[in-house]
């Protein structure tokens, strides 16, 4: 049995000879087929290839609703009409996705079952088939209407969040007549430069059947924003335009602000010139994009030039397909590390902000043919630039470095503080400040210097600090409404920085803050570039002293110490110091000569030298000088003098007085004898003693009274004999 064909209603026609029965059965078949051919309308579900030489209404009509409700579908579209409802899209409504809603490309897209989407109407096309719908009969146009539903199903976005504008004048949709004007203009030179219909018939009557045009919006007012159609006010209406791909806007913005464009998913261009008096002047960049561009991370080129912004750059790494990236004249601050991760970036303009940090290297990005980062805060010797062979303007920064191209100049750059003492006057205000220039090999020329040049005032130096945000010839002309401290530095070679010089104060120097000129030495003669003004600061001071490194008592690991101490014979410390080696080595140490002393020991002791260290001792004696501790030296024996003792004695007893006291010497002077080596001995004995112990002043000496008794007792004894004789 064969199947019927949705829409199909086959009736076959044969001669039987079989009576009734069979004329029945033929009948029953058509009943049947009828009434399967029926069904088979009601739940179409499949998709005819529409005959492209038979004009319908409702081809890639943006307003044309999903299949199932025909008849619900055309009491919508009055209802709108008839309530004049062309209020604008609900921006935060979410388009649902239908079956199919890619993005319209070269390419046919696939639906997620795996059919085809028909390929985007052109305009000609759009435009015969909505002229001929009004001759197609409301049964037919219900009809095909239901039949390609399915193939619609891309524009179910559009019809959930607008109404339907078809056969309606632009001023119930687009109520702006300067919007209208500008639109019908955009839509005029669509047709004539891209389809090549010169003769297009664009009015607010037609404009309805372009929606589907993947039109160019450039809208280029002056500063008050009326251009040639007169002020804007209002964007409604622009939403439709849902296969918009580029969008331009310069100047005065809209009265009544922009819109998100999450209606063009398709858009790739993006651009805003010198809009700084948008409705939000102070909005960062990251709510801004997430305000106006969340759904259209299909950008190719991004420009927001003056538009106001500050923030950082965060939130841009969200556009991946971008290869343009303008964001010139706003307030922007941070870092470029967000812009590092745009790895398609072709052209990055970042001038005019507030950026700080240091220049990522341009091979960041391999394709990169423009880098514009001029008038920022930027900062540090640049990156390696060798193999770039884009363009580049790196002026009015903080960089300290040039480069083989002239693109790095006005820049100013704060040095270091440097202590001048009475033995430090000089200092190389370049050294790992300034770096040179780099060449096209990425390495710092070494036959190009940097050096100080006059201000325009005629001053080398001048005190104080330009401001930050001084750029161009303001630092200059700043200069000229300081001091000159000229006077006050001499400026010379600087023998371990030939690419520097050496600045030496002259006289006192007040602490601060002063300010220099410079220039590469072949600025004039090649296409190297690096200029701008160097501040560093001066503070005076004393010179450090040296500590003075106290020897260890303890010796260390490898180090022996030898303690020599000097005494006199009471054990008393004269001096002392020590002697210092390597533990193992052999050392000998001489005794010293002291002054009012005399050495009573070795005069040398020769040892080793170990860890635990060694002492040694040389004796002394104090010299005679009297006083206390004096040397007592043993007395000489005492010569005879042959002198008599006269006694009562005339001339007659002289020779019996001479004889009696020879006699009598003879006996004093042996008592004497023995009492003087009584003496000796005692004396002798008593210097033994002294050795030890010297007797100290008013101390008392017992050997002396000895003696003195001796001497009386010997007396006494030879008067007795004397007077014995006599009287015999």
């Amino acid at each position: 049995m064969r199947t019927p064909m949705m829409g199909q209603a086959k009736e076959h026609y044969k001669s039987y000879k079989a009576g009734k029965r069979w004329v029945y059965a033929s009948i029953t078949v058509i009943a049947l087929g009828l009434g399967l051919t029926g069904m088979t309308t009601a739940q179409a579900d499949t998709a005819p290839v529409s005959d492209p030489t038979t004009p319908t209404a409702v081809k890639d009509d943006p307003e044309v609703q999903p299949a199932g409700n025909g008849d619900k579908q055309q009491s919508d579209l009055k209802t709108d009409d008839e309530s004049g409802k062309l209020d604008g899209v609900d921006k935060n409504q979410q388009p649902e996705k239908p079956e199919s809603d890619a993005p319209v490309s070269d390419a046919p897209a696939s639906k997620p079952n795996g059919e085809k989407t028909i390929d985007p109407v052109q305009p000609e096309e759009q435009k015969n088939d909505v002229e001929t719908s009004d001759m197609v009969k409301p049964s037919e146009q219900l009809k095909n209407t239901v039949q390609r539903a399915p193939q619609m199903m891309s524009r179910a976005a559009l019809v959930k969040e607008a109404p339907s504008i078809v056969n309606q004048n632009a001023d119930e949709w687009m109520p702006d007549k300067a919007t209208q004007k500008w639109v019908i203009a955009a839509v005029k030179q669509y047709e004539s430069n891209v389809k090549h219909n010169a003769s297009a018939e664009v009015n607010a009557d037609t404009l309805y059947r372009y929606v589907a045009d993947e039109i160019a919006f450039d809208y280029r007012g002056d500063s008050a924003g009326t251009a040639t159609n007169g002020k804007i006010q209002d964007l409604t209406g622009l939403q439709y335009f849902t296969n918009m791909k580029v969008f331009h806007w310069a100047n005065s913005l809209p009265t009544n602000g922009l819109i998100d464009m999450r209606f063009a998913p398709n858009l790739i261009d993006y651009q805003l010139h010198g809009v700084s008096n948008g409705t939000d002047p102070n909005m960062d960049l990251a709510t801004f994009l997430k305000t106006y561009l969340s759904q259209n991370t299909n950008l190719q080129m991004l420009s927001l030039d003056q538009a106001n912004l500050t923030g950082t750059l965060n939130g841009i790494e969200a556009y991946q397909n971008l290869n343009g990236l303008d964001l010139i004249g706003n307030q922007l601050t941070g870092d470029l590390s967000p812009a590092t991760k745009l790895s398609k970036l072709t052209s990055l303009s970042v001038s005019n902000n507030q950026l700080t940090g240091e220049l990522p290297a341009p091979s960041t990005w391999s394709e990169l043919t423009h880098l514009d980062v001029q008038d920022n805060q930027l900062r540090g010797i640049l990156p390696d630039f060798s193999g770039y062979t884009g363009k580049f303007w790196g002026a009015n920064n903080h960089f300290a470095s040039g480069l083989w191209t002239p693109t790095v100049y006005y820049e100013t750059v704060n040095g270091k503080t440097y202590k001048l003492t009475p033995k430090v006057q000089n200092f190389d205000p370049l050294t790992d400040v300034v770096a040179g220039i780099q060449g096209s090999d990425g390495k710092i020329d070494q036959t190009d210097a940097i050096i100080s040049l006059p201000f325009s005032s005629g001053a080398m130096v001048v005190s104080g600090t330009p401001t930050a945000d001084m750029k161009g010839s303001a630092v200059d002309a700043w200069a000229r409404t300081q001091a000159d401290a000229s006077s006050l530095f001499k400026f010379s070679a600087d023998a371990d920085n030939p690419l520097g010089f050496t600045m030496t104060a002259v006289g006192d120097v007040p602490d601060g803050a002063y300010t220099i000129f410079l220039e590469n030495a072949n600025y004039n003669t090649s296409n190297n570039c690096y200029f701008g003004y160097l501040t560093f600061n001066i503070v005076n001071g004393e010179d450090s002293v040296d500590p003075v490194t106290p020897v260890d008592p303890t010796p260390g690991v490898t180090t022996g110490t030898v303690t020599v101490v000097n005494v006199d014979e009471n054990g008393h410390v004269i001096s002392q110091h020590v002697e210092t080696g390597t533990v193992g080595d052999s050392y000998t140490v001489t005794a010293p000569e002291l002054d009012g002393y005399q050495l009573t020991s070795p005069s040398s002791v020769t040892g080793t030298y170990t860890t635990a260290g060694s002492t040694v001792t040389f004796t002394y004696s104090s010299l005679a000088q009297g006083g206390d501790g004096a040397t007592i030296e043993e007395p000489a024996a005492k010569p005879e003098t042959g002198h008599g003792v006269t006694v009562n004695g005339g001339d007659g007893d002289k020779g019996v007085n001479t004889v009696a006291a020879k006699e009598n010497q003879a006996a004093k002077v042996q008592a004497g004898q023995a009492t003087m080596l009584a003496s000796h001995e005692n004396t002798a004995a008593a210097q033994q003693t002294t050795k030890t112990t010297l007797p100290q002043t008013n101390e008392a000496s017992s050997a002396s009274w000895i003696a003195a008794g001796m001497a009386v007792l010997v007396a006494t004894l030879g008067l007795a004999g004397f007077r014995n004789k006599r009287h015999n």
